[in-house]
């Protein structure tokens, strides 16, 4: 179970670092839609992790049922692609494995979908080629993760995915 807990512990990290991308990046008028999205990115790993559902299918399912994740052939709107952004953007502050920014990113892997996702990085202001992590972002970090942290964040997302339901 220990390794499930460090999976829950790297992607609440992770999505700390979305939160912080949300605040210094994405423009007001934005924001909203950013923040409920927020709310449920990456939860359903953490979810899987507690019910000790393997790490392969974690992965499988996950990017099948997320927008933020690219796949030949679905359809995206402009948040998804702006949701995709952040993701990427956020990693390299909390992914040692994911040192790439946004742009970057966009263009080693998904250079397909450049014309659509590019003049959303300009909009952000994240398209650059700066290595160099943003102070801005970092100071939002809180990059010590406790248990009653985990807890807490779990309970948001129940609470939050139950009022979605009623």
């Amino acid at each position: 179970m220990s390794s499930n807990i460090e999976r829950i512990r790297y992607t609440m990290m992770h999505r700390r670092a979305i939160r912080a991308i949300i605040e210094v990046y994405v423009l007001d008028s934005d924001k909203e839609e950013m923040m409920k999205r927020y709310f449920n990115h990456d939860m359903d790993k953490v979810v899987m992790n507690l019910l000790n559902v393997s790490f392969n299918d974690i992965k499988r399912i996950h990017r099948e049922n997320n927008q933020h994740h690219y796949i030949v052939g679905k359809k995206y709107d402009r948040y998804d692609y702006m949701e995709m952004i952040i993701d990427w953007e956020s990693s390299r502050y909390t992914k040692s494995d994911k040192p790439y920014n946004a742009k970057n990113t966009l263009i080693k892997y998904y250079s397909d979908i450049y014309g659509d996702v590019m003049p959303i990085l300009r909009e952000m202001g994240l398209d650059n080629d700066s290595d160099i992590l943003d102070e801005r972002v970092r100071r939002l970090i809180d990059y010590e993760i406790k248990d009653e942290d985990i807890l807490h964040e779990i309970e948001e997302y129940i609470n939050y995915r139950w009022k979605e339901i009623i």
